[in-house]
């Protein structure tokens, strides 16, 4: 994480990971597209050595607000600073999160 910076959800760690290249268990896990590349932008990639500075991160899924928070520290207290865009199929409050699970355990229940 950035320096200063006290969060360090599993988002953003995944993030720093893949910006500064660093070795993961899940690496084999993610896809990199770069636009670049000869095949065109929307082949998968072989991950280069070198380190990236901005990156677009979207979750498939309920996305929220304090991912969303700590990448945005992220990105600002990093040195050199990272550019990160992050969005989500949804995005929840609180109060939406704790009514979809009280739907789905009645849903369950049944």
């Amino acid at each position: 994480k950035g320096k200063g910076s006290k969060t360090n959800l599993y988002l953003t760690r995944v993030v720093d990971a893949i910006l500064e290249n660093k070795p993961t268990i899940d690496h084999d896990r993610y896809c990199f597209y770069d636009p670049k590349h000869p095949g065109g932008p929307g082949t998968p990639t072989t991950r280069k050595s070198s380190t990236f500075r901005q990156a677009i991160v979207f979750v498939i899924g309920g996305g929220n607000y304090l991912e969303y928070q700590d990448l945005l520290d992220y990105a600002s207290t990093s040195v050199p600073s990272k550019s990160v865009i992050y969005g989500s199929t949804e995005i929840l409050t609180p109060n939406e999160f704790l009514n979809q699970l009280e739907t789905l355990g009645r849903s369950t229940a049944n």
